[in-house]
């Protein structure tokens, strides 16, 4: 209870600044319930997300030459995709670096062709059935699904989060039963 009133005071006097997630205050509660980040983190990895997708919006030579997702963690950023070249490549991770508050960029840009749509459904149906095997996980104490946010690009699971040695280990060994991953890569912030 007292955590939900902290919450909603931190949403409070910060949601002047915030024009990016000022209109979802209970979705941030409901993330920070299960989420080992600080709210104002949890928040701010939100606009790092927002603000590198909009970037490189701006940037047509960039979306038109590469497929990308890109997902913030405790302000450390993956970026997992394709592209068509080397300087496209380049530009869309210095994009991102230059966005407010990066302070780590990971780069899993492959130099290929784009995708085909049946990849990109495949890679759905993948990150799917790896967020049904992490619900499944009850013998953790503390250890909620949510706590790993998960990214899944031609085949390569991508996972993140503040976990325990012992929840990333369990966590790698789930996932590695789910079927049609070909790579897991685990970019764990270990709390031990």
């Amino acid at each position: 209870m007292i955590r939900i009133i902290l919450l909603t005071i931190i949403i409070l006097t910060t949601s002047s600044c915030t024009h990016h997630v000022q209109d979802a205050p209970s979705e941030l509660n409901h993330l920070a319930l299960h989420d080992r980040r600080p709210i104002e983190i949890i928040e701010t990895d939100k606009t790092i997300e927002q603000d590198s997708y909009e970037e490189l919006q701006e940037q047509a030579e960039l979306t038109a030459a590469s497929m990308i997702r890109i997902k913030a963690y405790n302000k450390t950023v993956l970026v997992a995709g394709v592209a068509l070249n080397q300087k496209v490549k380049n530009d869309i991770i210095t994009t991102i670096r230059n966005i407010n508050d990066v302070k780590l960029v990971h780069d899993h840009i492959a130099l290929e062709q784009l995708p085909q749509p049946e990849t990109l459904y495949n890679d759905e149906q993948i990150n799917n059935a790896i967020l049904s095997a992490l619900n499944q996980i009850q013998t953790l104490p503390d250890f909620e699904p949510q706590m790993v946010k998960v990214v899944t690009v031609q085949s390569t699971a991508y996972l993140m989060g503040q976990l325990h040695r012992n929840e990333g280990q369990v966590v790698i060994n789930v996932v590695r039963h789910v079927p049609n991953i070909n790579k897991i890569i685990a970019l764990f912030e270990y709390l031990d």
